[in-house]
């Protein structure tokens, strides 16, 4: 990481190419956060959980993301990348996000091409999540469970690494 900080350049858009993700994840770079200022519940078990950073290759891909029901116990209303808890039956973080992303969006893994995992990040409520990332087809069709999921949209991959961009949509909604 070279800073946190606007002042950063966008990632040129050829870096968000499909063989350019699969080549970055050949090799990560290693990293830690930056930022603990999550901390709050440290008198909390932690839990083990998995989300999966769906990008949907389509010509300018774009992420997967979720709006959590508001009767939720955890997170509720939220925006989130489909994913929870782990299981015991779980095989690792992969295997979590896959079953989770199926349970919340009807997301088949058969259609789901993991490419890789970014470090963990621990929440204040305690969560230490794995972010699993994966690529989707276009076409993928979700079925949204009402109990867990108010809706769901794709957001353009290039806002994550372009905060003029990202900016640029304050107030838009």
């Amino acid at each position: 990481v070279i800073g946190i900080d606007g002042h950063l350049p966008a990632v040129p858009r050829e870096a968000l190419s499909p063989d350019a993700i699969r080549q970055r994840f050949a090799a990560p770079p290693r990293w830690e956060p930056e930022v603990w200022l999550e901390r709050k519940f440290a008198d909390r078990e932690p839990a083990q959980a998995s989300v999966l950073v769906a990008i949907v290759m389509r010509e300018r891909p774009t992420i997967l993301l979720t709006e959590r029901t508001t009767h939720l116990s955890t997170h509720s209303g939220q925006v989130a990348f489909p994913g929870g808890k782990a299981d015991p039956t779980d095989a690792d973080a992969a295997h979590t996000a896959l079953r989770e992303a199926q349970e919340e969006i009807g997301l088949a893994p058969s259609l789901v091409e993991v490419v890789g995992t970014l470090p963990t990040y621990t929440t204040g409520t305690q969560f230490i999540i794995t972010p699993v990332v994966a690529e989707l087809i276009p076409s993928t069709i979700y079925r949204p469970d009402p109990r867990e999921v108010a809706g769901w949209f794709e957001a353009p991959l290039e806002l994550f690494f372009d905060r003029a961009a990202a900016e640029s949509l304050d107030g838009e909604g």
